[in-house]
């Protein structure tokens, strides 16, 4: 099928189709197995890409064939001629800022970011349709720069502004007062119970003082005791330390703008690196389910002294002219 111009995608949603087998078949799988010297009856060691071609041992005609030597190499060569040009990880890294954030809401898999044959043209693609085809997943790619882009004029006109912002540290207050009486409710649990088995310990240790009892039947009660009292300090002490996490501030108009101002600011002039660092600072998940996509967010300025709630944007997509 490769021969006759059928790409390792399309042979995948084929043998999905036609073929199935427990586990799916992907264009990952169809390229390793056209890779695979041993179908053409040769054997094959020490091959790695740790060692030089010379070093490896080839063992022509050791089995039967299933493909012969030259239709073999002759797939090599489209391979390589349909390879993308190769281009340095930490480029697209570095040039796609929403990498990692974006999922399917059909699959609920990432979507990744790939490049046409050409090198030139980005797009940001879900994995599964990436690896076995539209028939496993129906999902758009998206242009990279035009979605980066409509996602960043979206935060800006949309997510920081005052009034969202504000309602946003409002219902993380809201949470982290119900979490404190929740903490608060459960360290006084904690203390009776630490209290009972510190007891427990005590009356065994007076038994061993005052009565003929064999010690050595006490002891690995005191020992268990011990441990669980350890144990419960331990979560004593991860309360307390939730405890005394400050307060979210409460900011007035004044206090907030320059908070708003900076985000923007990040966002408009901000390094890659920068814009980056600050959307995954907030933005949880981005979830494409075309034509509309959900941004999930939470307020910016949590500095990790409260929980991780947070809010939803629902953002057409089609009218945009997003896809790829």
């Amino acid at each position: 099928m490769y021969i006759k111009g059928k790409g390792a995608k399309d042979i995948a949603m084929t043998l999905n189709k036609d073929c199935p087998t427990l586990s799916r078949w992907s264009k990952n799988r169809i390229l390793y197995i056209l890779r695979n010297e041993t179908y053409t009856g040769t054997f094959v060691w020490n091959k790695n890409s740790s060692v030089n071609d010379d070093e490896i041992i080839r063992v022509k005609d050791s089995h039967p064939a299933i493909i012969g030597q030259e239709d073999f190499l002759k797939v090599q060569k489209m391979i390589y001629s349909r390879r993308p040009k190769i281009t340095n990880p930490k480029v697209l890294r570095t040039e796609n800022i929403l990498n990692g954030l974006i999922y399917c809401g059909s699959c609920k898999k990432a979507f990744s970011s790939n490049s046409a044959k050409s090198g030139d043209f980005h797009y940001y693609l879900c994995s599964t349709k990436s690896k076995s085809g539209k028939a496993q997943c129906s999902q758009k790619s998206l242009n990279v720069e035009k979605f980066d882009s409509f996602i960043v004029r979206i935060i800006k006109e949309r997510i920081l502004t005052e009034e969202n912002v504000r309602e946003l540290i409002h219902l993380i207050k809201e949470e982290m007062e119900s979490l404190k009486e929740k903490y608060t409710a459960d360290l006084i649990y904690l203390d009776h119970t630490l209290a009972d088995k510190k007891k427990r310990v005590d009356k065994l240790f007076d038994t061993i003082e005052t009565s003929d009892l064999d010690i050595s039947d006490i002891t690995p009660r005191i020992k268990r005791l011990n441990g669980e009292i350890e144990k419960l300090e331990e979560d004593r002490a991860r309360l307390e330390a939730k405890l005394s996490q400050r307060d979210f501030p409460d900011l007035d108009d004044e206090e907030l703008k320059p908070y708003i101002k900076d985000f923007t600011r990040i966002l408009s002039m901000g390094s890659l690196f920068e814009q980056k660092s600050f959307i995954r600072s907030f933005i949880k998940r981005i979830w494409i389910d075309y034509p509309t996509a959900t941004i999930e967010y939470t307020v910016p300025i949590n500095k990790g002294n409260g929980p991780d709630n947070g809010k939803k944007e629902v953002l057409a997509l089609a009218k945009n002219r997003l896809t790829a």
